[in-house]
């Protein structure tokens, strides 16, 4: 009576672990497709060239009372040599047709050194690209900001070099902005593959210890099935 009891409670006991093993099984191979799947090659940073409105930059103008403090910028010796001298040279000249245009007579402004102050906003990025982007950018802006109705009739109620400062002002910021956004773009979509990666490690890691378990039962399966067959009654029916 007793035997038969063992029996088949080791029945029951190979029963569980044969299921045990085949969850575990399935279990490791999910893990591992899942695993695989998640590591991939880290994301390529988006380079994506600012391109400000017009109108942000007029609304931006016209929002402000033009209080802005003067700027000034050097000349650099390798003025001659920049790609960009053609944008600072528009820039300017549409900074000087709005103010003889304007403000006849009132305003006695140097192309060269109207030119430099858009050269030094530029000089403040750090790659060609960049550089390249703000000075057509500007020299854009200014030409369809300083030419709209709107933006004449506020710098002839405020001071017109402060208002030609806001616009290069607004330009700069929103430039700027730009930016900052494609960076955070690029820090968040590199934050989530550091994250895919960590959560790819895990699964990894709990697949290995998976099939670690599997094998141990698998092991503890066989050594059942080893002690049933070395059982006297067994070995007599062999």
């Amino acid at each position: 009576m007793l035997q038969k009891l063992e029996n088949f409670y080791l029945a029951i006991l190979r029963f569980v672990v044969l299921l045990v093993a085949g969850l575990l099984l399935v279990a490791v191979v999910i893990l591992a497709i899942r695993s695989t799947a998640a590591l991939h090659t880290a994301p390529v940073p988006v380079n994506e060239t600012p391109q400000v409105a017009q109108e942000t930059v007029k609304s931006d103008v016209l929002a402000t009372d033009a209080n802005v403090p003067d700027q000034s910028a050097t000349v650099n010796s390798k003025a001659a040599q920049d790609p960009n001298r053609v944008y600072y040279a528009q820039a300017a000249s549409s900074i000087i047709n709005f103010f003889n245009s304007n403000f006849p007579g009132q305003y006695n402004l140097d192309m060269q050194k109207v030119a430099n102050i858009i050269k030094g906003q530029t000089d403040t990025f750090d790659t060609d690209d960049l550089k390249a982007a703000y000075a057509k950018g500007i020299a854009a802006n200014i030409a369809s900001v300083l030419a709209d109705s709107a933006i004449v009739q506020f710098a002839k109620s405020h001071k017109p070099g402060d208002v030609v400062e806001g616009v290069i002002d607004a330009y700069t910021r929103e430039f700027n902005q730009q930016i900052k956004d494609t960076q955070a773009k690029n820090d968040a979509a590199q934050a989530k593959y550091l994250a895919e990666q960590h959560e790819a490690q895990q699964s990894l890691y709990a697949a290995a210890a998976g099939f670690g378990i599997f094998l141990l039962i698998v092991f503890l399966s066989i050594v059942i099935r080893i002690e049933r067959n070395l059982r006297p009654e067994n070995r007599a029916k062999a």
